[in-house]
């Protein structure tokens, strides 16, 4: 499953099995998710999360694949009304990759937008990430485990402080029947920022969950729980907000 997006650990291409047949082909993954979730936190600015991914594999040239993710995520407050959607995170990214064994080398290119919703936009918020990850994954004993690092340099950045980006990804998957597994994910990102715009250290963003998952015929659906720390999490704020998150992820 993707992870979150915005100034929080931005989102990765799901790693691929290393015993997978990697024939040169085009459209080889075509991976679609929603998820909605309830935030828990004495901020009215953040009472719901919802998120539409697309994570699209271009083409697989055998020794490695080019692949598209684009995320948009939609931020609810409860500050002028029951339903009140304040913000809208736009993500997308390219990478092409190259495999060293079980490990998949990539480079990136990460653009990522902040939009104020329902009111004036005083700035425009917005970066460019371009970097280098590393991915695994592994099974063992029916298992699944998938570890991925990237950093990154920040460019054209627009009212953020930013200067590189560093994150780490880590999901388990249990199975324990043909159709159901537990999972459980940890994500953390490091932000270096230059101190002499806004006269503030390094930010640090991290997100644990852990949940259920049911295969389905068509696709997948996911309940889970969890914890974030999110820096910046308001577009137009230089501040960090946490909160605890309730929410379901429908996947192709």
């Amino acid at each position: 499953s993707c992870t979150t997006a915005g100034a929080q650990v931005p989102p990765v291409p799901s790693p691929v099995t290393p015993e997978a047949q990697h024939v040169p082909a085009f459209l080889t993954r075509t991976d679609f998710s929603f998820l909605g979730a309830w935030l828990i936190t004495p901020d009215p600015r953040f009472t719901y999360d919802g998120r539409l991914t697309a994570d699209l594999d271009l083409l697989d040239y055998g020794a490695g694949r080019t692949n598209l993710l684009v995320d948009y995520e939609m931020g609810v407050g409860s500050e002028r009304r029951s339903f009140d959607v304040n913000h809208g995170n736009y993500t997308i990214a390219f990478s092409t990759s190259y495999r060293v064994g079980p490990i998949e080398l990539s480079t990136f290119f990460h653009h990522e937008s902040r939009h104020l919703s329902d009111r004036s936009n005083p700035v425009a918020i917005s970066w460019n990430v371009l970097g280098v990850r590393a991915d695994r994954r592994v099974v063992v004993r029916g298992t699944t485990i998938d570890a991925t690092f990237d950093a990154g340099r920040a460019m054209q950045t627009a009212f953020v402080d930013y200067t590189w980006t560093a994150s780490g990804h880590l999901a388990v998957r249990r199975p324990f029947s043909r159709s159901a597994s537990v999972f459980a994910a940890a994500n953390g990102e490091l932000i270096g920022v230059d101190p002499a715009k806004y006269g503030r250290g390094r930010q640090t963003s991290g997100r644990a969950e852990a949940g259920l998952h049911l295969d389905g015929k068509k696709g997948a659906f996911e309940v889970f729980a969890g914890y974030e720390r999110r820096a910046d999490a308001f577009p137009t704020d230089l501040g960090a907000v946490t909160f605890f998150t309730v929410g379901i992820r429908l996947m192709t």
